[in-house]
C-alpha cells in the first residue's frame, strides 16, 4: 500500500525473514539478531536476570512488600502512581461482573467490541486526531505501523537512538534507515538536503527518548520535515500522560497543533497503568491498517478489565492533574540530588533518568549492592550502538516520596565511595529535600 502515495494494495513483505546473522557475543540480543540460545544458559547470564532474588508479593508500589522484606522501587513506569488506584480496582471488578474475565478470542472476531470501540475513540479524542487503532503494546504498534504503512520504496530517516522495535520493523521490510545524531538537527537537515529518488521521506523520532530520557526538539523536527515534505512518525511511549499540564503528549509541550504530526504511535502500560499501545493517525489510515493489520486481528483481543483500565487511565489523568505536578517535584528533585552528586545522566530532562556506567557487569553489580540496601534500581543494557552502552535506569514517579529519593542518592554516593564505581562529589551530598 501507498497510503501516503497514489495506490493503495496489500504489502507483499510478511513473509521475509530476520536475518540471523549473529554479533559477536552469541549470548546478547541486539537489533534482531537471534543469539544462540545454548551458549546463553552456558554463559550463566539467565541466572542474572533477577539479581536481587526478590518477587513481588502484591501489586507494584514504591514501597513495596517483597519476597525477602519490604523495598523502595526506584525503577517504574507506573509515572502517575495509577497501579492500584481504588477507582481502578472498582473499574475492573464491574468489568468482570458484566463482561467476564476472558477476551472472546482474536481481535478479528471481536471487531464489534464496544469496550475497544471507546478506547479507540478516547484515544482519537485525547490526542486529536482522524481516528485510531489499539494494540496489544506499543511494541506491536510500532512493528505495525513500519512493516504496513512504509516500505522499500521510501526514503526513512531516523534518529540514531530510536527505539529498536522501529529497527526490527524495518529489518522486516528490508530497509536500511538513514540515521542522523541524536537530536543533532543540523544532521537531520543535511541528511533532507541529500537529492534522493524515492517517492516519500519519512522521519521517526522519540518524544520522549526510552533510553536517553531526552525530549526531540518536535518545533525544529517539524519546520524541516514540512519544508522538504516529509511524513513524520513520533512514538509518545514514555511522554504520554507526563508532559504539561494535561498530559497529552509532546505537542502540548511545545505548543504545537497535532495536525503537524502525520503519525503517533504510544503505550498504554506506562503512565496509563493498563496494557496495549496504539497508533493514531487521519481516519483513512487507520481504516486501511484495521483490514490488513494481520498481527493485531490475529492477535487475542484485549481483556474487557484491561480495556476498561485503560479508558479509567484516561479519565484520572485529566481529573487528577495534581499527579503531574507532584512528578516533575520529584523529577526536580532526583535530578538536584544526581547533580550535586556527580553522577552522569546525559541529557536526560524527564522522569527517565540514566546513571552512565561502563559496562553492563558494573550495571548488575551496583544494581545487586542497591538491592541489599533495600532499593530497587534495574541494571540496563542499550541495544543501540550508537547510545551510551549500560547504565541504571532510574524512573522517577509520583508516588516516589521526597525522603525516599533523599535516601537513595545518599545510599547511591555511599556505594560508589565503597567501591569506585560511580564518580561522584559525596562532599556536596548532604542536600535538603527543598
Amino acid at each position: 500500500m501507498e497510503i501516503f502515495g497514489q495506490v493503495n494494495q496489500e504489502p507483499d513483505h510478511y513473509k521475509k525473514r530476520i536475518s540471523n546473522q549473529k554479533p559477536e557475543n552469541p549470548a546478547i540480543q541486539v537489533h534482531g539478531y537471534k543469539p544462540d540460545c545454548f551458549s546463553f544458559f552456558k554463559s550463566g547470564s539467565s541466572q542474572e536476570l533477577n539479581t536481587s532474588g526478590n518477587f513481588i508479593v502484591r501489586k507494584p508500589s514504591p514501597d513495596m512488600p517483597l519476597t525477602n522484606g519490604g523495598f523502595q522501587k526506584m525503577s517504574s513506569c507506573d509515572y502517575l502512581g495509577l497501579v492500584g488506584h481504588p477507582e481502578m480496582i472498582k473499574a475492573t471488578g464491574e468489568a468482570f461482573k458484566i463482561y467476564g474475565k476472558e477476551s472472546g478470542g482474536v481481535q478479528r472476531m471481536n471487531d464489534i467490541n464496544l469496550l475497544r470501540y471507546k478506547l479507540e475513540k478516547l484515544i482519537q479524542e485525547f490526542k486529536d486526531t482522524g481516528s485510531a487503532l489499539v494494540f496489544n503494546s506499543g511494541y506491536q504498534a510500532n512493528i505495525t505501523a513500519i512493516t504496513l504503512l512504509f516500505h522499500n520504496k521510501y526514503r526513512i530517516i531516523i534518529d540514531e537512538c530510536v527505539h529498536h522495535s522501529f529497527t526490527e520493523g524495518l529489518k522486516i521490510i528490508g530497509v536500511t534507515p538513514e540515521k542522523f545524531r541524536h537530536n543533532d538537527m543540523n544532521s537531520l537537515k543535511e541528511l533532507l538536503e541529500i537529492p534522493y529518488a524515492k517517492s516519500k521521506t519519512i522521519i521517526i523520532v522519540e518524544a520522549i527518548y526510552t533510553y536517553e530520557g531526552d525530549f526531540c526538539p518536535l518545533d525544529e523536527i517539524i519546520n524541516l520535515k514540512e519544508k522538504h515534505d516529509a511524513i513524520l512518525l513520533v512514538d509518545e511511549a514514555h511522554s504520554l500522560g507526563v508532559l504539561e499540564k494535561m498530559g497529552t503528549g509532546i505537542n502540548e509541550h511545545f505548543g504545537i497543533s497535532l495536525d503537524k504530526v502525520d503519525i503517533f504511535t504510544g503505550s498504554i502500560s506506562n503512565a496509563i497503568p493498563a496494557m496495549g499501545g496504539f497508533i493514531a493517525a487521519r481516519k483513512e489510515v487507520i481504516q486501511y491498517l484495521k483490514k490488513v493489520a494481520v498481527p493485531n486481528r490475529n492477535s487475542l483481543a484485549n481483556l474487557p478489565s484491561n480495556t476498561i483500565n485503560a479508558m479509567k487511565g484516561f479519565e484520572l489523568i485529566q481529573s487528577e492533574c495534581w499527579r503531574l505536578q507532584v512528578l516533575w517535584e520529584n523529577i526536580r528533585l532526583l535530578n538536584l540530588g544526581r547533580k550535586r552528586a556527580g553522577f552522569d545522566t546525559g541529557n536526560s530532562c524527564s522522569q527517565v533518568i540514566p546513571v552512565r556506567l561502563p559496562d553492563i557487569e558494573t550495571a548488575r553489580v551496583l544494581e545487586k549492592k542497591l538491592s541489599d540496601q533495600g532499593l530497587i534500581a534495574h541494571s540496563v543494557m542499550n541495544p543501540s550502538p550508537f547510545a551510551w552502552h549500560a547504565w541504571l535506569g532510574l524512573q522517577c514517579t509520583t508516588s516516589l516520596k521526597p525522603y525516599i529519593i533523599q535516601h537513595f542518592i545518599s545510599t547511591l554516593v555511599k556505594l560508589s565511595d565503597k567501591s569506585g564505581e560511580l564518580p561522584c562529589n559525596s562532599a556536596d551530598i548532604a542536600f535538603a529535600c527543598e
